[in-house]
């Protein structure tokens, strides 16, 4: 197997490789392969990968790369020989090594070609692809120093400046810029000087030596010169700046009414409050400290922080019973409203100005509001004649028994007409009174007969409940409880309406309505 050692990274390599023929017992090698000769396949694989990438062969120049070309060198003088070009991924840095294999043509011994990745490359005659190394000679510019066979290295330069020729030989000629951080133009002398161009006075010598000084300035401020005193102007303590108050083994105040002082007498400071959390008191002089002793000059108060407490069950509030909560009973009335609101269609009052102007000319036959005579008029009410002091309730009342309206002006004539007319038409209904009773009879079928005490049965006499299936026409009785539990026994959750029975909780009916927030329809549906 046929190994190279290559940087990992390196393009558009072309490898030099020899293909036996399997035939010969020589060993020589095969010719005439060609990139699609039949059968003939290649694959690579990297170190990192977990499945081999099969190689579409196609042609090239021999000794120009073509990626995954291959190409026979020369049949004749060079039996054998092939150039190929694996692709620059499967070099690529990342893995360490790379296999690459060909075979399957006939009479071709298989291929296998090892290609080290490494780190280094061994092309590079400066630094062998190392980067930390100097990418220039030993001896040049930019490159390794040399010594001699001593090991020594002649130094030419210190920090880019050119090494001047020392006056002694092997000594350093050093022009120092800055000692201890102070400029070197500020060093007269370098003995008996620290930091700055001023002498220190010594006295003294070796382990006795003292420095002695005369101090000028503190923070900038020059020093008292009272004789062996230093008088210091505290500016801060503590971090706190200070006003000029005396500082002693504690702190001595001075009574009085000027800025930054305290008015107290004996120990007791005095103050007048002026603010509370930083909101100036404007009342009237004495108002407030008045208010204070009534609220608390008071030997048994009944007002005490507990009585002010209305949190707990000890007091009646909002959201009681118990388990209830005043933002759960708010939140129970808004949605409540909503669902109302919700319920009461845009159209309801459509066309009405003012329902109390509506209200009062269909009671009332007074002369009322011209806006709402026209608006009751265009609803088609009297055919659009409406006119309150004849066709509103009050109008009607007092017209009962006005001669030529009432019923009792009809005239004996008329009476006697309706009396022949209404016999006439029970007769031929085989309707017969007798005996304070009233016989209805169709041929041969008895019809129905009302007792001597007469239509008051019926009105005091209680129905039996029974309500008629969806669909099916009612009875009479089985109307009456519709309508009445409709009215009264409902409930409506989202868009089912559910109607109870007279014990309230069993279900008579229920009902769909088209909206849960906005219904214009329902229909029944059991």
């Amino acid at each position: 197997m046929a190994k190279v050692s290559l940087k990992a990274g390196t393009t558009s390599y072309i490898a030099q490789v020899f293909i036996q023929d399997s035939s010969s017992t020589t060993g020589a090698g095969l010719t005439g392969l060609l990139f699609n000769t039949a059968s003939l396949t290649a694959y690579f694989h990297r170190d990192t990968d977990t499945t081999a990438t099969a190689m579409t062969l196609v042609t090239m120049t021999v000794g120009t790369f073509t990626s995954l070309g291959f190409k026979e060198i020369d049949a004749t003088n060079m039996p054998g020989w092939y150039q190929l070009c694996p692709p620059n991924t499967a070099l690529a840095s990342g893995a360490k090594s790379c296999a690459i294999h060909l075979k399957g043509a006939t009479n071709m011994a298989p291929l296998a070609l090892e290609i080290e990745l490494t780190a280094v490359d061994n092309q590079d005659a400066v630094r062998g692809g190392m980067t930390a190394l100097p990418n220039a000679a030993a001896g040049a510019n930019g490159g390794l120093p040399l010594g001699d066979a001593s090991g020594r290295v002649d130094l030419g330069k210190i920090l880019g400046t050119a090494a001047a020729t020392p006056a002694t030989a092997g000594v350093l000629d050093v022009n120092v810029k800055n000692m201890n951080n102070v400029a070197a133009t500020s060093i007269t002398t370098i003995n008996a000087n620290q930091g700055t161009t001023q002498p220190i006075n010594f006295t003294g010598t070796a382990g006795s030596a003292l420095a002695k000084s005369d101090m000028v300035d503190i923070a900038g401020a020059a020093v008292s010169t009272t004789a062996a005193q230093i008088g210091v102007n505290a500016v801060n303590i503590g971090g706190t700046a200070q006003t000029g108050r005396d500082i002693g083994a504690s702190v001595l105040l001075s009574a009085g009414t000027g800025t930054g002082q305290l008015d107290f007498t004996s120990g007791v400071v005095k103050a007048n409050l002026a603010q509370i959390l930083g909101t100036a008191l404007t009342e009237t002089a004495g108002l407030l400290a008045g208010g204070f002793k009534k609220f608390f000059n008071v030997a048994s108060p009944t007002l005490t922080c507990l009585g002010v407490d209305q949190t707990g069950d000890n007091y009646a509030r909002l959201g009681a019973p118990a388990g209830a909560s005043v933002s759960a009973d708010v939140a129970a009335v808004k949605t409540d409203t909503g669902n109302l609101v919700t319920r009461i269609t845009s159209t309801l009052f459509s066309g009405i100005t003012s329902l109390a102007q509506w209200l009062g000319m269909l009671a009332g036959k007074q002369v009322g509001n011209t806006t709402a005579r026209t608006e009751i008029r265009a609803t088609g009410a009297g055919s659009g004649t409406f006119d309150e002091t004849t066709d509103s309730a009050e109008a009607i009342k007092d017209n009962m028994g006005v001669a030529g309206a009432g019923l009792t002006a009809l005239g004996d004539s008329r009476i006697a007409n309706l009396d022949a007319t209404v016999s006439s038409r029970v007769a031929a209904a085989n309707i017969t009174l007798t005996g304070g009773q009233v016989s209805v009879d169709s041929g041969s079928k008895t019809g129905l007969r009302l007792s001597a005490t007469g239509v008051g049965d019926i009105l005091t006499t209680a129905l039996t409940e029974s309500y008629a299936a969806d669909g099916a026409a009612p009875t009479l009785s089985q109307a009456v409880f519709q309508i009445q539990q409709f009215l009264q026994e409902r409930a409506i959750s989202s868009t089912t309406m559910t109607v109870k029975r007279l014990d309230g909780s069993t279900t008579a009916m229920t009902f769909t309505l088209d909206s849960a927030s906005s219904p214009t329809t329902i229909t029944r549906a059991s």
